[in-house]
């Protein structure tokens, strides 16, 4: 099973009571994961990549996991919260979809992260009803879907504005505006009831994950930098990844 030690910083954060159908992880640092690996090529790699220091993982991962895809070319953008502790300067760096800070105390991060969670939620769920209904509208790609959502956030927003401002965003056209217009005006508001089987494991996870940034959420133990036990433990999830 894989272990990931991490900076005793984050503990804090690692803490933070995340909303309904969120999780929290720490990101491994390149070739972490690799160091405690069963394969001795992988280990190998592993000490290469990361040189001779013993590797701290300095990173969090917030996720809403609403359209969470294993495929790349399905999964939701944009659908994650990042926390980065510099030890050198003793400050979080902080960044979602909509914003980007630098904060000196962990209580500054944390109310920076709350306030973040409502904002990639909206967006995250704005994209799942536009890219359905896009999928269906000549013409549209993934870059125009992505510029509406970007600049009108919510659904009720989209069908607000006039056919030309939303032509005015880079691969919109008037005539696919106007159809994206008249396919909203039939979309109820989601109830949360069509959930894949990933959200619905993912549902039932009450600790913190290890976050791989190819290969997802990862079962594991993670080990505070100095701890000689695991703080957290998570593992019995069918498609979880464990060991390498």
């Amino acid at each position: 099973m894989t272990t990931i030690e991490y900076a005793p910083a984050l503990d804090p954060l690692l803490e933070i009571s995340v909303p309904e159908d969120w999780l929290v992880g720490v990101v491994p640092e390149p070739g972490q994961r690799l160091t405690d690996a069963d394969r001795q090529e992988e280990r190998l790699l592993g000490q290469l990549l990361l040189g001779s220091e013993q590797p701290i993982a300095t990173r969090l991962g917030f996720v809403y996991y609403g359209g969470l895809s294993s495929d790349q070319e399905t999964s939701t953008p944009d659908n994650q919260i990042s926390v980065r502790y510099d030890s050198e300067t003793e400050q979080y760096e902080l960044s979602s979809m909509k914003a980007k800070t630098t904060v000196r105390t962990v209580d500054a991060a944390t109310d920076w992260i709350n306030d973040q969670f409502h904002t990639v939620e909206t967006v995250v769920d704005t994209y799942l009803v536009v890219s359905e209904i896009g999928a269906d509208i000549h013409g549209l790609g993934r870059t125009g879907l992505r510029g509406l959502v970007n600049t009108f956030e919510t659904i009720a927003a989209i069908r607000d504005a006039d056919v030309e401002t939303l032509a005015d965003v880079p691969y919109v056209s008037e005539e696919n505006a106007t159809a994206v217009q008249t396919a909203l005006a039939d979309v109820e508001a989601s109830d949360g009831g069509n959930l894949t089987a990933r959200e619905r494991e993912l549902q039932s996870v009450d600790s913190p994950l290890i976050l791989d940034l190819q290969e997802g959420p990862v079962a594991g133990k993670l080990v505070p930098s100095g701890a000689s036990e695991p703080k957290y433990r998570t593992d019995g999830f069918e498609w979880l990844g464990t060991d390498r």
